[in-house]
């Protein structure tokens, strides 16, 4: 997906949806009939009404490619997840899809460049936050019900309430507490605390920038949901600097990661007017999801950036003690039911602990929600 594949990374959104829990009102669309059955393919599911109104606004603004994708469902560890796939055989290197650069969103685009966000040097965690606030304050012209250019795409990504039910970032207070041993929960409680910690110390020149823009009443809650779309969906390479996280790609971020990825993504924009590419990276039959690699990141990383772990993943996560595993044992064995309060992420940091202190062979219900978005 997209992702940030160069700082925590992402691609994606793209729900990862767990059958059977929660999660599974997200999921509003039905299969088609005749739609490939083989495990190994996908099932075409209807339209998402906000999906296709992306691929329509992109289109409309140049976009090519876009008859070789759909949206499909795919068998990932028992779960059903939501991904990309080919709408016909695609020939290995052939372009698969192409964004042109009017509709990327970063710093060198001329609304991000002509907006007041322009004189924001501040950084979280090693991201300029120019671009973060600026799609806060878009987002935020749209819930007062003004308009905005990136409307079709900013309606399509997950909202605070969906990263809520699966990103460990939006883990409310007390939440993680059993897995206080867990050396991400200490990584997720100070990147927590430090973006509470830098809005209160600018929040009344972001909230006056954002006023200045037609976007009144911009809030902590538009702010931490930007930068962490940011943080899950942006490519490398597209805007210069180490701490800018690129850009933000619509359609190419909706794919899902996958150790040997079957498309290539462009680090750089190319072409007259500039496009953003994506090919085949081998010959890919119809049916077959379309994957991107986030990286060579192991599942801690991947949960901590991304919100979701990996089952196979062949990256290796760092090891815990024995008395680290000691004071994880009660929350590794415990059930963790459906109605618990953010059961997802519960559910994650309990596989991500199995994996670290060794446990094999004991499957969790831990889901791949992670981006969609």
């Amino acid at each position: 997906m997209p992702a940030f594949v160069s700082i925590f990374s992402l691609l994606i959104l793209i729900q990862y949806v767990s059958l059977g829990g929660a999660a599974d009102v997200k999921l509003k669309t039905k299969p088609d009939r005749g739609a490939p059955q083989n495990k190994l393919l996908g099932t075409f599911v209807a339209p998402d009404t906000k999906l296709e109104a992306v691929f329509a606004w992109v289109q409309k603004h140049g976009g090519k490619g876009l008859d070789n994708i759909r949206i499909a469902l795919f068998d990932k560890a028992g779960h059903s997840v939501r991904g990309l796939a080919a709408t016909r055989d695609l020939a290995a290197h052939s372009e698969v899809l192409s964004i042109p650069e009017s509709v990327i969103l970063k710093l060198d685009h001329p609304s991000v460049r002509d907006s007041p966000f322009q004189k924001v040097d501040v950084e979280l965690g090693g991201l300029l936050l120019k671009l973060p606030l600026y799609l806060a304050a878009e987002r935020r012209k749209l819930l007062n019900g003004k308009s905005s250019f990136w409307a079709p795409w900013i309606e399509s990504l997950p909202t605070p309430a969906e990263f809520a039910s699966f990103h460990p970032h939006y883990a409310k207070p007390g939440v993680m507490s059993d897995f206080a041993a867990l050396p991400l929960t200490e990584k997720l409680g100070h990147d927590i605390e430090s973006a509470e910690k830098k809005w209160e110390e600018n929040k009344q020149q972001w909230i006056s920038l954002a006023q200045s823009c037609d976007a009144e009443g911009l809030t902590f809650e538009d702010f931490k949901w930007a930068c962490t779309i940011v943080w899950t969906r942006s490519y490398s390479g597209l805007s210069p600097g180490n701490n800018v996280r690129g850009g933000l790609v619509p359609i190419s971020d909706l794919g899902n990661h996958a150790a040997s990825p079957s498309l290539d993504w462009s680090h750089r924009l190319s072409g007259n007017p500039p496009t953003w590419s994506v090919l085949a990276s081998r010959d890919i039959k119809k049916g077959e999801e379309l994957t991107e690699s986030y990286g060579d990141k192991n599942n801690e990383v991947l949960l901590w950036t991304y919100g979701f772990a990996m089952a196979g993943n062949p990256v290796s996560t760092p090891q815990l003690s024995k008395d680290e595993c000691g004071k994880l044992q009660a929350a590794m064995n415990s059930k963790i039911s459906d109605d618990r309060p953010q059961a997802q992420i519960l559910r994650s940091l309990q596989a991500l602990s199995r994996e670290q202190c060794g446990i094999v062979g004991q499957q969790s219900k831990t889901s791949f929600l992670g981006a969609y978005l």
